[in-house]
């Protein structure tokens, strides 16, 4: 299984690498997850080291996503730069979505649809 895991250095978006993690290990095979959060996260480190520890493929990368090249370049990176397609994109605002919570600001959701895009046009 392969992720990208946005605001992945706290919060829904930490708590959603390591379930990726842990159900990566019951199925047997490592999951491969690029761990995204703005530059100025505190955790983001911590929780690549983390994943590792439990025999997760990690790497942390930075950027705003709520800055317009952000993430066409961490997309950029995982499709081309680091192991091969995304499985599973699974940004924060579909984590709210999930559970139920509407953000006031829609931008999070606004960056899921993005990353799509862009996800499928990587692909053509």
């Amino acid at each position: 299984m392969r992720a990208l895991v946005t605001g992945a250095g706290s919060g829904i978006g930490r708590a959603t690498c390591l379930r990726l993690t842990r159900d990566g290990q019951a199925q047997g095979t490592p999951a491969k997850i690029a761990a995204v959060d703005v530059p100025s996260s505190p955790g983001l480190d911590g929780v690549v080291k983390e994943l590792i520890a439990l025999g997760a493929e990690a790497i942390a990368l930075h950027g705003d996503m709520a800055t317009a090249d952000a993430p066409g370049k961490v997309v950029f990176l995982i499709v081309y730069g680091i192991s091969g397609n995304t499985h599973r994109f699974w940004s924060l605002a579909s984590a709210r979505r999930k559970i139920g919570y509407t953000p006031e600001d829609d931008s999070q959701v606004n960056f899921a649809d993005r990353i799509a895009e862009l996800a499928r046009a990587a692909k053509k």
